[in-house]
């Protein structure tokens, strides 16, 4: 059972350097997606840098869960050295349609 372990985390390891990059640089957009993730980013900087500009001291993100979070982590790097740095999170894993 080790060994499919082993195998599931390498396959989800090398899926992640393929589709995100080198999760150290989680700023340099490198490889298949290069050029869509920096225009992307260069979105969502521009907007995280606006929202500073205007006198803001935390947002708030919301993660679809649909990736390993890299994403979310870039953005929660950028959020804290743009002084946001009030940052919470909300478990809605947990909540459930009536």
């Amino acid at each position: 059972m080790d060994d499919v372990a082993n195998v599931y985390n390498q396959a989800g390891d090398d899926y992640v350097s393929y589709a995100d990059g080198d999760p150290s640089q989680p700023f340099t957009f490198e490889g298949l997606h290069a050029y869509a993730d920096r225009c992307v980013w260069t979105t969502l900087e521009t907007k995280l840098t606006d929202l500073r500009a205007t006198g803001a001291s935390s947002v708030r993100f919301l993660d679809a869960g649909c990736g390993p979070g890299t994403w979310l982590r870039r953005l929660v790097l950028r959020a804290q050295a743009l002084g946001l740095l009030a940052l919470r999170d909300a478990d809605l894993t947990s909540r459930r349609r009536k």
